[in-house]
């Protein structure tokens, strides 16, 4: 049997804690610093890959309408009958909404808006899921 009385503990110097938490809080701090400027490269090279690759894509329609003048007039056909279907679709939906707004009153107008309100309300507590869960809860023929 070992005689424990003659041994004598070591206590760590003084401030001895708090030295290990500095270094520790400093390399937390270099870490982070690094993990920021990786992510701000990283984004940088995604940001520049996009630009270049949009930047050819349209360099090469630009390139091939150069090639075949003759594509021109097609090209501003199509938008211009994209235009003038928008403008007529915008057309359409101010005299609905004009029309109904002249024949009803502001009573029915406030409970459409409500009910979309309400049918919004209803998708939102479906798609986070907060429906599911109350309907869990609900007890049949008493409270909760």
């Amino acid at each position: 049997m070992r005689n424990e009385t003659r041994a004598t503990m070591i206590a760590p110097s003084a401030g001895f804690t708090a030295r290990v938490m500095a270094r520790i809080d400093e390399h937390e701090r270099v870490q982070a610093r690094r993990r920021a400027w990786i992510g701000a490269i990283l984004l940088a090279a995604v940001v520049t890959s996009v630009f270049v690759l949009v930047a050819l894509w349209l360099a090469s329609w630009i390139i091939s309408i150069a090639e075949t003048p003759s594509t021109i007039a097609p090209i501003v056909l199509a938008i211009s009958k994209l235009l003038d279907n928008g403008g007529t679709m915008i057309q359409a939906l101010w005299v609905a909404g004009t029309t109904i707004d002249r024949n009803l009153g502001q009573a029915p107008l406030l409970l459409y808006a409500f009910v979309v309100l309400a049918m919004t309300a209803l998708w939102a507590s479906v798609a986070t899921g907060s429906f599911d869960n109350t309907l869990t809860h609900i007890r049949v023929g008493g409270l909760k």
